[in-house]
């Protein structure tokens, strides 16, 4: 999640997310450009952002079912690799390579953890190349 310096998310997921309906007809909601259910929510919340503030509630709580096993990790971190590149194309130069993969360090320092933060981020990569392939 990217955040601005007052502290407001710059955009939105919307496997957790309230949208006033007036707001998300300025915007023409989601974009049909985004044939994969991945980026499009993310897409979504930076034009709302452009209109107005974004807010968020930190006493919400969301439970988001996952298939548990390391094959649905993996195929749903590919598609958001493909997301990703899909939101760099659909955005302007200077926030492109915000969406780049890159590795991260997971919250817990357990070497499970650190195996699933480099299967993401190879996933991640895979997808955004897989992705810049079938635009091109």
């Amino acid at each position: 999640m990217a955040w601005s310096e007052d502290g407001r998310p710059q955009y939105l997921i919307s496997a957790n997310a309230l949208v006033h309906r007036g707001a998300l007809e300025r915007v023409g909601g989601f974009r049909e450009s985004f044939p994969l259910a991945v980026g499009e929510d993310v897409d979504l919340g930076m034009r709302l952002s452009r209109t107005g503030m974004l807010g968020w509630c930190a006493q919400a709580a969301v439970a988001h079912d996952f298939e548990p096993s390391l094959l649905a990790f993996v195929r749903r971190f590919l598609r958001y690799g493909q997301g990703n590149r899909m939101l760099a194309t659909a955005q302007s130069e200077a926030t492109r390579d915000f969406f780049r993969p890159r590795p991260f360090m997971p919250l817990s320092y357990k070497p499970g953890n650190f195996l699933l933060a480099g299967l993401a981020f190879v996933a991640l990569s895979a997808g955004w190349i897989l992705e810049s392939r079938r635009s091109l």
